[in-house]
């Protein structure tokens, strides 16, 4: 059992990067032979690899089809909401408290930095939507703008937690990115945080960034409605 370790890993680590960079694609059913046979990795280890990653709730695998990524319900979209709220809503005031300090002042540099290059990316992604390089890019920054403000509580429970949802919060963001870019929601609300970060109201943190999740909730909800 020893030996297939190392193989088990790589399978495991090759498809879940697969699954957080949205090259697994919803609805889509993958054959275990085929994919093992990518990376050169036998049935035993790529088995393996799929039962931990259907036990930590990425894929679902059924018999004779495939495995496929596990669909998003609307359970699924209240739990991240509510957890995100919670931890991002924490960390955000903590770093408003601290803002005026030597570090707080670098993790606002850095997501002004992250503001302005993800404005960039979203006046070319308007222009050819098609680019799916564009779209992971936006989602990369998407998700670097939150963590950077919860990596400030030097907390790796909380960065745990983070971590835990991240898969399901790229998900969220991918699907409804293309609404939200179109509307300007996502800059317009990212700008809302910056902003409130700066403001010595501790109160607009808070309620700057449940408004940004909530938008996600809102989006994420009516797509996953019309779908049904």
């Amino acid at each position: 059992m020893a030996s297939y370790q190392p193989l088990q890993e790589r399978a495991y680590d090759y498809l879940k990067e697969r699954i957080l960079s949205g090259e697994i694609e919803e609805g889509v059913f993958y054959s275990e032979a085929k994919v093992g046979s990518e990376i050169g990795v036998s049935r035993t280890p790529m088995r393996a690899a799929i039962l931990r990653l259907v036990q930590e709730g990425y894929i679902e695998n059924i018999p004779n089809k495939g495995f496929h990524l596990k669909p998003i319900t609307i359970e699924d979209i209240e739990e991240v909401y509510r957890v995100r709220c919670a931890v991002e809503g924490y960390c955000g005031s903590l770093l408003q408290r601290n803002i005026t300090t030597a570090e707080g002042k670098a993790v606002l540099k850095a997501l002004e930095e992250n503001y302005s290059h993800m404005e960039d990316l979203e006046d070319k992604y308007v222009k050819d939507p098609s680019d799916r390089s564009l779209q992971e890019a936006i989602v990369k920054d998407d998700l670097l703008f939150h963590q950077m403000i919860i990596e400030f509580s030097g907390s790796e429970h909380l960065m745990e937690i983070f971590r835990t949802h991240r898969q399901m919060i790229s998900r969220l963001i991918r699907q409804g990115n293309d609404k939200m870019l179109r509307a300007g929601r996502i800059l317009t609300e990212h700008r809302a945080i910056i902003d409130a970060l700066k403001d010595p109201d501790g109160r607009k943190i808070y309620n700057a960034v449940e408004y940004h999740l909530g938008s996600t909730r809102e989006v994420s909800t009516e797509i996953l409605n019309k779908r049904a």
